[in-house]
């Protein structure tokens, strides 16, 4: 079974709401817990068992999955068999986040043992234009939306897309970035890693698309200033440094 879900639940110094999968095999009188059939995506933590959860003390998807993200399950130990499923949601006593989101169910058949692609299939074009992806972006969210992704494309096409190097730099990006984008996609462990290595990226496009050109002018004398700053500090320490070399004294 396969299925597609965003999630965001309460969460501090402990993961206080969470959401499970059960299966039946009785109609619903007994209902088992689905966590062992996972073999993608699986439970990501241990809900609070201090705060009235009824669900407290079981593993749970919990805290933010940060956009859609798909779930696959291996049913094969379940063949034969009548099988219900439910997706059960355990808060605490008080307080609450979003929830969550659940689409595109599905139960199917490995002919070939070939697994389900962990990005969208309908990537659209690859040639740089508005209608196309940020593959590693997607990736490492989890969706082809929310407002990061929004602003790398909106840099995309406002800047790169009108230089000629920039529209290179671009080409190079759709032809080499799939393969890295589905690596990342397949290895979820990876992904809040590969989220801080884009940040410095999106602060970028959002100083560039988000501000006047009076703002754009004093982000770029503050950057200036900062390198100068660091380039003469240097050159003095590397000075410093010289000069105790020849007068040890």
């Amino acid at each position: 079974m396969h299925f597609k879900h965003a999630y965001e639940f309460e969460y501090g110094a402990e993961d206080y709401d969470g959401g499970v999968v059960e299966y039946s095999t009785d109609g619903g009188f007994n209902w088992n817990d689905a966590g062992p059939l996972f073999i993608d995506n699986g439970y990501n933590g241990t809900l609070s068992s201090a705060w009235q959860n009824p669900l407290g003390g079981r593993q749970a998807f919990v805290n933010l999955s940060n956009g859609y993200i798909s779930s696959r399950l291996d049913l094969s130990s379940l063949a034969g068999q009548d099988v219900r499923f439910r997706f059960r949601i355990g808060t605490d006593e008080s307080g609450d986040y979003t929830g969550w989101f659940i689409d595109d169910i599905r139960i199917y058949t490995c002919e070939n043992a070939t697994p389900p692609p962990s990005l969208p299939q309908d990537l659209g074009k690859t040639d740089g234009s508005p209608d196309s992806p940020c593959f590693i972006a997607t990736a490492a969210y989890g969706s082809p939306y929310g407002n990061y992704i929004d602003l790398l494309r909106a840099f995309r096409d406002e800047y790169l897309m009108t230089h000629p190097i920039g529209k290179k730099w671009v080409a190079l990006y759709y032809r080499y970035s799939p393969p890295m984008a589905g690596f990342i996609a397949d290895h979820p462990k990876m992904r809040k890693g590969v989220r801080l290595i884009i940040l410095p990226f999106v602060a970028l496009s959002a100083g560039m698309v988000q501000t006047t050109p009076i703002q754009k002018g004093l982000i770029f004398c503050f950057i200036v200033g900062l390198l100068l700053g660091m380039a003469l500090l240097y050159r003095g320490r590397k000075a410093e440094k010289w000069v105790s070399l020849i007068d040890p004294s």
